[in-house]
């Protein structure tokens, strides 16, 4: 087993950096602010939960200033912020705020995309590659992980404008937007089946007051005449 010791570090002033990253603290509500709002990824808030209390905070969330949000670690954070409303005791690898003793917890800050498009297609990219290791899961097995609308609707813009992350090649992102289509089609249809059946009813049922309606010329169509009834 090796062993990381004290003696191991470098310097600083011995490292050409390259943009390196930096780790500063934040409150937990601070960090629930800057979560990303279009993020598509869908969490387990209670497993990550359990996790943190079972292992302490390990793996520090990432912030993007061109993002303008976290484009790693929303669902932790998410966890975070429930337990310490929950009462929970302070997870290891946290703190206290000494004035107000809100948690406090560590993000890393730096190495921004060069553009909203890489830090979205990164955001992607850091999910979908870490289940894409060696046992064959295509973008669609993927795809699960994630609201269906939102993930579906990024991929499409990213896509237009020829922007897709590393682990979805154009093979990949047709099947997906082939997969929006048929789920857009469909829900559309249904919803076309349904107002017909309500018209079909509205039409039997109250045949009187839609003549009238009509001459008095206060709906102008069916989807009126629903839409009055259904007030």
């Amino acid at each position: 087993m090796n062993h990381f010791e004290d003696e191991s570090f470098l310097p600083e002033e011995n490292v050409d950096f390259n943009d390196p990253p930096k780790m500063v603290w934040i409150s937990v509500n601070q960090a629930y602010e800057l979560l990303w709002p279009e993020n598509p990824k869908e969490h387990d808030l209670g497993a990550i939960a359990e996790s943190i209390e079972l292992n302490g905070f390990q793996e520090l969330p990432k912030y993007d200033a061109t993002l303008g949000g976290i484009k790693a670690g929303n669902g932790r954070i998410e966890a975070l912020y429930l337990m310490e409303r929950e009462g929970k005791p302070l997870p290891r690898g946290l703190g206290t705020d000494k004035q107000t003793g809100d948690w406090v917890m560590p993000i890393l800050i730096g190495v921004d995309a060069a553009s909203a498009n890489l830090a979205r297609l990164y955001a992607i990219d850091s999910n979908n590659l870490s289940l894409q290791g060696g046992i064959g899961l295509t973008a669609i097995d993927a795809s699960r992980m994630y609201d269906t609308e939102k993930y579906l609707s990024l991929i499409k813009e990213l896509a237009e404008e020829d922007a897709l992350p590393v682990s979805i090649d154009e093979e990949d992102a047709a099947l997906l937007l082939e997969k929006l289509l048929k789920e857009d089609t469909e829900e559309k249809e249904q919803f076309l089946e349904n107002s017909y059946t309500i018209k079909i009813k509205l039409n039997e049922e109250q045949m009187s007051i839609w003549t009238r309606l009509k001459k008095e010329k206060r709906i102008n169509s069916d989807t009126d005449l629903v839409l009055s009834f259904l007030r």
